[in-house]
Protein backbone atom coordinates (compact mmCIF):
# COMPACT_ATOMS: atom_id res chain seq x y z
CA UNK A 1 0.00 0.00 0.00
CA UNK A 2 1.53 3.28 -1.13
CA UNK A 3 0.49 6.50 0.63
CA UNK A 4 0.68 9.63 -1.47
CA UNK A 5 2.68 12.38 0.21
CA UNK A 6 -0.09 14.94 -0.18
CA UNK A 7 -2.27 12.95 2.24
CA UNK A 8 0.33 12.76 5.04
CA UNK A 9 -0.79 16.00 6.78
CA UNK A 10 -4.40 14.79 6.73
CA UNK A 11 -3.42 11.41 8.19
CA UNK A 12 -1.38 13.06 10.95
CA UNK A 13 -4.27 15.41 11.63
CA UNK A 14 -6.73 12.51 11.92
CA UNK A 15 -4.37 10.65 14.27
CA UNK A 16 -4.06 13.74 16.50
CA UNK A 17 -7.84 14.11 16.65
CA UNK A 18 -8.18 10.42 17.60
CA UNK A 19 -5.47 10.78 20.28
CA UNK A 20 -7.18 13.88 21.66
CA UNK A 21 -10.25 11.80 22.59
CA UNK A 22 -8.09 9.79 25.02
CA UNK A 23 -7.73 13.04 27.00
CA UNK A 24 -11.47 13.62 27.28
CA UNK A 25 -11.17 14.53 30.94
CA UNK A 26 -8.59 17.23 30.27
CA UNK A 27 -10.46 19.69 28.03
CA UNK A 28 -7.47 22.03 27.67
CA UNK A 29 -5.15 19.32 26.35
CA UNK A 30 -7.89 17.92 24.13
CA UNK A 31 -8.62 21.34 22.64
CA UNK A 32 -4.93 22.02 22.05
CA UNK A 33 -4.50 18.69 20.25
CA UNK A 34 -7.52 19.37 18.04
CA UNK A 35 -6.19 22.86 17.28
CA UNK A 36 -2.77 21.41 16.44
CA UNK A 37 -4.45 18.82 14.20
CA UNK A 38 -6.33 21.58 12.41
CA UNK A 39 -3.13 23.58 11.84
CA UNK A 40 -1.23 20.51 10.60
CA UNK A 41 -4.10 19.58 8.30
CA UNK A 42 -4.57 23.02 6.74
CA UNK A 43 -1.20 24.85 6.83
CA UNK A 44 0.73 22.78 4.25
CA UNK A 45 -2.03 23.11 1.68
CA UNK A 46 -2.38 26.82 2.33
CA UNK A 47 1.36 27.39 1.89
CA UNK A 48 1.51 25.29 -1.29
CA UNK A 49 -1.50 27.09 -2.74
CA UNK A 50 0.03 30.47 -1.93
CA UNK A 51 3.39 29.58 -3.51
CA UNK A 52 1.66 28.23 -6.62
CA UNK A 53 -0.44 31.39 -6.81
CA UNK A 54 2.62 33.66 -6.64
CA UNK A 55 4.41 31.54 -9.26
CA UNK A 56 1.50 31.79 -11.68
CA UNK A 57 1.07 35.53 -11.06
CA UNK A 58 4.76 36.16 -11.79
CA UNK A 59 4.42 34.13 -15.00
CA UNK A 60 1.36 36.15 -16.00
CA UNK A 61 3.27 39.37 -15.34
CA UNK A 62 6.08 38.26 -17.68
CA UNK A 63 3.71 36.99 -20.40
CA UNK A 64 3.24 40.34 -22.22
CA UNK A 65 7.01 40.85 -22.44
CA UNK A 66 7.42 37.32 -23.81
CA UNK A 67 4.69 37.90 -26.40
CA UNK A 68 6.22 41.19 -27.53
CA UNK A 69 9.66 39.58 -27.89
CA UNK A 70 8.15 36.68 -29.82
CA UNK A 71 6.29 39.12 -32.04
CA UNK A 72 9.43 41.13 -32.75
CA UNK A 73 11.30 37.96 -33.67
CA UNK A 74 8.58 37.07 -36.12
CA UNK A 75 8.51 40.52 -37.65
CA UNK A 76 12.10 40.06 -38.75
CA UNK A 77 11.01 37.06 -40.79
CA UNK A 78 11.47 34.12 -38.43
CA UNK A 79 8.90 31.35 -38.28
CA UNK A 80 7.18 30.70 -34.95
CA UNK A 81 9.46 27.73 -34.07
CA UNK A 82 12.58 29.76 -34.94
CA UNK A 83 11.29 32.73 -32.96
CA UNK A 84 10.55 30.44 -30.00
CA UNK A 85 14.13 29.14 -30.13
CA UNK A 86 15.48 32.69 -30.16
CA UNK A 87 13.19 33.90 -27.36
CA UNK A 88 13.92 30.88 -25.16
CA UNK A 89 17.41 32.30 -24.56
CA UNK A 90 15.96 35.35 -22.78
CA UNK A 91 15.25 35.40 -19.05
CA UNK A 92 11.58 35.80 -18.17
CA UNK A 93 11.80 34.75 -14.53
CA UNK A 94 9.66 31.75 -13.69
CA UNK A 95 8.20 31.72 -17.21
CA UNK A 96 11.64 30.92 -18.69
CA UNK A 97 11.51 27.25 -17.71
CA UNK A 98 8.16 26.80 -19.45
CA UNK A 99 9.38 28.58 -22.59
CA UNK A 100 12.44 26.32 -22.70
CA UNK A 101 10.17 23.28 -22.40
CA UNK A 102 8.22 24.50 -25.42
CA UNK A 103 11.46 25.04 -27.36
CA UNK A 104 12.72 21.56 -26.45
CA UNK A 105 9.43 19.99 -27.50
CA UNK A 106 9.50 21.81 -30.84
CA UNK A 107 13.11 20.71 -31.41
CA UNK A 108 12.06 17.09 -30.75
CA UNK A 109 9.53 17.34 -33.56
CA UNK A 110 6.35 18.01 -31.60
CA UNK A 111 4.09 20.40 -33.53
CA UNK A 112 4.19 23.99 -32.33
CA UNK A 113 0.49 24.11 -31.53
CA UNK A 114 0.71 20.93 -29.46
CA UNK A 115 3.73 22.27 -27.54
CA UNK A 116 1.87 25.52 -26.84
CA UNK A 117 -1.20 23.56 -25.72
CA UNK A 118 1.07 21.63 -23.36
CA UNK A 119 1.96 24.95 -21.72
CA UNK A 120 -1.72 25.66 -21.14
CA UNK A 121 -2.22 22.18 -19.67
CA UNK A 122 0.77 22.47 -17.33
CA UNK A 123 -0.41 25.87 -16.13
CA UNK A 124 -4.10 25.01 -16.03
CA UNK A 125 -4.63 27.16 -12.93
CA UNK A 126 -4.03 30.28 -15.04
CA UNK A 127 -6.99 31.14 -17.22
CA UNK A 128 -5.04 34.01 -18.79
CA UNK A 129 -2.25 31.79 -20.10
CA UNK A 130 -4.79 29.30 -21.42
CA UNK A 131 -6.63 32.03 -23.33
CA UNK A 132 -3.40 33.44 -24.77
CA UNK A 133 -2.30 29.99 -25.96
CA UNK A 134 -5.68 29.41 -27.62
CA UNK A 135 -5.45 32.79 -29.38
CA UNK A 136 -1.93 32.08 -30.64
CA UNK A 137 -2.88 28.58 -31.80
CA UNK A 138 -5.92 29.90 -33.66
CA UNK A 139 -3.89 32.61 -35.36
CA UNK A 140 -1.19 30.04 -36.24
CA UNK A 141 -3.64 27.52 -37.68
CA UNK A 142 -5.67 30.08 -39.61
CA UNK A 143 -2.56 31.57 -41.18
CA UNK A 144 -3.18 35.05 -39.83
CA UNK A 145 -0.62 37.64 -38.88
CA UNK A 146 0.64 36.04 -35.68
CA UNK A 147 2.99 38.87 -34.77
CA UNK A 148 0.19 41.45 -34.86
CA UNK A 149 -2.07 39.11 -32.88
CA UNK A 150 0.62 38.70 -30.22
CA UNK A 151 1.21 42.45 -30.03
CA UNK A 152 -2.46 43.20 -29.52
CA UNK A 153 -2.77 40.36 -27.00
CA UNK A 154 0.23 41.70 -25.06
CA UNK A 155 -1.22 45.21 -24.98
CA UNK A 156 -4.59 43.83 -23.84
CA UNK A 157 -2.94 41.84 -21.07
CA UNK A 158 -1.02 44.91 -19.93
CA UNK A 159 -4.22 46.98 -19.89
CA UNK A 160 -6.05 44.27 -17.92
CA UNK A 161 -3.22 44.04 -15.37
CA UNK A 162 -3.18 47.82 -14.91
CA UNK A 163 -6.96 47.89 -14.45
CA UNK A 164 -6.71 45.11 -11.85
CA UNK A 165 -4.02 47.02 -9.94
CA UNK A 166 -6.09 50.18 -10.00
CA UNK A 167 -9.19 48.31 -8.83
CA UNK A 168 -7.25 46.69 -5.97
CA UNK A 169 -5.85 50.07 -4.97
CA UNK A 170 -9.26 51.73 -4.90
CA UNK A 171 -10.80 48.78 -3.05
CA UNK A 172 -8.02 48.88 -0.47
CA UNK A 173 -8.57 52.60 0.07
CA UNK A 174 -12.29 52.08 0.54
CA UNK A 175 -11.62 49.25 2.98
CA UNK A 176 -9.31 51.46 5.06
CA UNK A 177 -11.91 54.23 5.09
CA UNK A 178 -14.60 51.80 6.25
CA UNK A 179 -12.38 50.52 9.08
CA UNK A 180 -11.57 54.09 10.10
CA UNK A 181 -15.29 54.97 10.15
CA UNK A 182 -16.04 51.86 12.20
CA UNK A 183 -13.41 52.66 14.81
CA UNK A 184 -14.41 56.33 15.04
Amino acid sequence: MKIRTKYIPLIISAILVAVSFFFYGNIGLMGNLILLALIIGVAPYAFLSYFEYTKIKSMEDQLPIFLLDLSESQQVGMTLPEAMKQVSKTDYGKLSAEIKKIDYQISWGIPTQQAMSGLAERLNKSKLIGRVVRIINEAYSSGGDISRTMESTASDITAIKEAEKERKSVTYQHMLIMYAIYYI
